[in-house]
C-alpha cells in the first residue's frame, strides 16, 4: 500500500527538524496518483474542513511552500 503525506506550510528549526502548519496522510487512495491530484485534494479537505487559517493554507499551496513524500 502506498502512503502519502502533504505538509503545507513548511519551516525548518534550527536543529534541522521540519514543521508543518498542515499535515495530510493518505493511505492507499483511489484515484489519486499523481502530485497535482494529491494536492486537489489537500486544497479541497482545506476548503471544507478549516475556517479561520484556510486562506493561509491556500496560500502556502499557491506559493509552493508544501512537500509530498510518498512510500
Amino acid at each position: 500500500m502506498i502512503t502519502t503525506t502533504i505538509r503545507v506550510g513548511l519551516r525548518t528549526l534550527t536543529n534541522g527538524t521540519k514543521l508543518s502548519v498542515y499535515r495530510c496522510f493518505l493511505n492507499g487512495m483511489q484515484g489519486i496518483e499523481t502530485d497535482e491530484q494529491a494536492i486537489e485534494y489537500v486544497r479541497t479537505r482545506i476548503n471544507n474542513d478549516w475556517g479561520l487559517n484556510r486562506g493561509l493554507l491556500l496560500n502556502c499551496i499557491d506559493n509552493n511552500d508544501y512537500s509530498i513524500e510518498r512510500g
